[in-house]
C-alpha cells in the first residue's frame, strides 16, 4: 500500500454453502494518513503511566541519601510529569527496616521521604501534588529500607 499498490484478499467458505467474498484495499489518502500516524508515535512517551504509577527507591542501610539508580527512577517520574502525564495527587510512604531502634527507624523512614521529596520539589514538580503530610512511617524487615512512590490520577 505505502507503494501505491492495491492489495486484494479473498476468502473462500468450504462446507455445505460455499461463497467467496473479496476484499480491495486501495492506497487513496494513505499516505496523508501514515504520515499524520508516524507523527503521532514520535509524541508517544516511551513508556506508559503504569511504568511509574507505583515506583519503589531504596536506600543503603542506615542512610537516607538517594542513589544514582533511585534518582533515575524519580526522574523517568518527574519526565512523565513533564510531558503532560496527568495526576491528581502523588503519595509517598517512607520506610525503614528493623535493624535499630524503633524511634530511629522512625526517623530514618522520614529522613527518607523527605530527601525523596526535596528531590521532586527541586525538579520543579508541581508542588499543590505533593500534600503536606506526605510519609507514612512503618517498620518492616531488611526489604524495608525504602520510599515508595505512587502517582494518582
Amino acid at each position: 500500500l505505502e507503494q501505491g499498490l492495491s492489495v486484494e484478499v479473498v476468502y473462500h467458505t468450504v462446507g455445505y454453502v460455499k461463497d467467496t467474498v473479496k476484499v480491495t484495499v486501495n492506497p487513496v489518502k494513505l499516505r496523508d494518513a501514515n504520515e499524520q500516524y508516524r507523527l503521532c508515535l514520535t509524541k508517544l512517551l516511551p513508556f506508559a503511566f503504569d511504568d511509574v504509577k507505583v515506583t519503589t527507591i531504596y536506600f543503603k542501610p542506615n542512610s537516607y541519601i538517594l542513589t544514582d539508580k533511585a534518582k533515575k527512577q524519580i526522574d523517568k517520574i518527574l519526565y512523565y510529569l513533564s510531558e503532560g502525564g496527568r495526576v491528581s495527587r502523588i503519595r509517598f510512604q517512607g520506610f525503614a527496616d528493623n535493624s535499630g531502634p524503633p524511634l530511629a527507624n522512625r526517623l530514618l523512614a522520614s529522613k527518607r521521604t523527605r530527601e525523596t521529596l526535596t528531590y521532586m520539589k527541586n525538579r520543579q514538580v508541581n508542588q499543590t501534588l505533593i500534600p503536606m503530610r506526605s510519609s507514612i512511617l512503618r517498620v518492616r524487615g531488611p526489604e524495608g529500607r525504602k520510599v515508595i512512590i505512587t502517582l494518582e490520577h
